[in-house]
């Protein structure tokens, strides 16, 4: 099981769902480059993916976002 696949099912199957001590999706693009290559090939017909950094900002505006779609708690 690819490794992103694996900590979303253990992040939704939390019981109450409160991610105060939890840190949500922190990898490095090393750790799920078959996840990155399989969405590049079904969905973007196999174009060059440049791994960057992701800033700060946009790391915890992401996981707002994700945490407000699913009615999580921060």
């Amino acid at each position: 099981m690819l490794k992103f696949t694996a900590h979303c099912k253990l992040v939704i199957s939390r019981p109450n769902r409160h991610f105060s001590n939890f840190p949500i999706f922190q990898f490095s693009w090393d750790e799920v480059e078959d996840d990155c290559t399989f969405i590049l090939t079904h969905y973007f017909n196999d174009l060059a993916f440049l791994p960057v950094a992701i800033t700060k900002h946009e790391y915890y505006a992401q996981r707002a976002l994700i945490v407000d779609l699913f009615g999580y708690q921060l």
